[in-house]
């Protein structure tokens, strides 16, 4: 395994572990969001395998999913993302993973549409319902896959904030099938 993809697989078993605490620590989560961004910076021409850009993009994607940021989490998570978005294809990122963060992007952010129409970025935020269709253990954290309330976007791997929450989402599940 490259020196590379051992650091991927440590950027990921920290954000399970940072997001997943029972109390999230907003400082140690915006050290670690600046410490992905200065690597991905260094590192953006290094290549690694497929599996190993999946949980990189888990790892900008979870941080990103936060829920309650606040104002300076949200402008670094989103600095992460847009960091994420400028990485050349095929060595960090694959396309897939690109678009799917540039649907993130454009949704959070408003994107390019935001710029043109001449409206801030916070208030081009959208409000988005999604449904909780599974909760599971992952590398010993709970994680979901959620669907926006459109079906238009499939989430996996979305980190449960805490123990209780997940436990809770379980029994909804295993009453109704399903979640909101």
């Amino acid at each position: 395994m490259s020196q590379s993809a051992e650091r991927v697989q440590k950027f990921e078993e920290d954000a399970k572990a940072l997001i997943s605490s029972s109390t999230l620590k907003e400082t140690k989560v915006l050290s670690e969001v600046k410490r992905l961004r200065t690597w991905l910076t260094k590192h953006q021409d290094d290549a690694i395998p497929a599996g190993d850009q999946g949980k990189l993009w888990n790892c900008v994607r979870s941080y990103r999913s936060v829920p309650n940021q606040s104002e300076a989490l949200d402008s670094a998570t989103l600095s992460l993302l847009e960091d994420y978005l400028k990485m050349p294809e095929g060595k960090l990122v694959n396309g897939k993973s690109k678009q799917t963060a540039l649907k993130m992007y454009e949704s959070s952010a408003g994107g390019a549409g935001s710029a043109a129409g001449g409206t801030s970025a916070s208030s081009a935020v959208k409000e988005r319902k999604f449904l909780v269709s599974d909760v599971e253990e992952a590398g010993g954290a709970e994680v979901a896959t959620v669907v926006s309330a459109k079906g238009d976007d499939v989430l996996e791997g979305v980190p449960m904030v805490s123990a209780e929450l997940a436990a809770a989402i379980k029994a909804k599940l295993d009453s109704d099938g399903e979640c909101e």
